[in-house]
């Protein structure tokens, strides 16, 4: 029986698997060159569902971790972005990108459905809202040469994703009102000063898209570990890098370090 409260339940796992989708982007197969003069060029960080390039893996590049780190920074800023992307930045990023990568082939392994041309639009849609408009994604598109057919990708296999998430897991969303109301009661929840009556549905809505978001997590490991994945440019290990040069440049600042007595 279909009951008011289901809408509610479907927009929270629109909302959690945006968050899973973070920057609105996936890993895509190459850029505007052709073959693998354009890998070359370009640079392969990760290899996913096998150890070599092939027609059986999924290949990230560079261009490609670069290129939704942009989009995530536009996300959340009205600045552009730096000439330098942060490596921790790029490392987050990169793992998002084959969390995703792994959900799509088990979606293909799985025959599920392709999406229509409406759920590839609706998802181009977020793309553009999420970095403020259509003015603003023209001209990060334009800054950073990225071309059309790149985005209609990248809503392409989010709207696989999506729906393939929606039909696994949309149980996680099913919230029952006395899961709520106890909830509510612990205080371990964002609305601790408000009512139960003011925040009964965005409570529920919270809650589901925080199951939905742990149900990802696990599958996403399961996933991974029977995935093979080739990380070939770590930017965990650049951001440590980074990290520890940040260090000594403070060490040296305050004389702790590289000072002569």
């Amino acid at each position: 029986m279909r009951t008011s409260r289901r809408p509610d339940a479907i927009r929270a796992l629109l909302a959690a698997s945006a968050l899973l989708l973070h920057a609105l982007a996936v890993v895509l197969p190459a850029r505007a060159q052709s073959g693998e003069t354009a890998r070359a060029i370009d640079g392969i960080v990760a290899i996913v569902g096998g150890h070599a390039p092939s027609p059986t893996t999924d290949v990230v590049l560079r261009s490609d971790v670069e290129l939704r780190a942009v989009l995530a920074l536009a996300a959340r800023t009205h600045d552009p972005a730096p000439d330098e992307l942060p490596p921790e930045l790029l490392a987050a990023t990169l793992q998002e990108i084959v969390g995703e990568l792994v959900i799509a082939r088990e979606a293909t392994r799985l025959h599920a459905p392709e999406p229509t041309e409406t759920q590839v639009e609706r998802h181009r849609e977020e793309l553009v809202r999420s970095v403020g408009g259509e003015d603003r994604f023209a001209r990060l598109l334009e800054r950073h040469a990225v071309a059309a057919s790149e985005i209609d990708s990248i809503a392409r296999r989010r709207a696989l994703v999506d729906a393939f998430l929606r039909a696994n897991l949309e149980g996680s969303t099913l919230i029952s009102d006395a899961r709520v109301e106890e909830t509510y009661a612990s205080g371990d929840h964002p609305f601790t000063d408000r009512p139960l009556d003011e925040v009964r549905e965005p409570l529920r809505a919270w809650l589901a898209q925080s199951a939905l978001q742990r149900d990802v997590r696990r599958w996403v490991e399961v996933l991974r570990s029977r995935t093979p994945v080739r990380v070939v440019v770590p930017f965990a290990a650049l951001f440590e890098e980074d990290a520890a040069d940040r260090g000594v440049e403070e060490a040296e600042e305050r004389g702790d370090v590289g000072s002569e007595r």
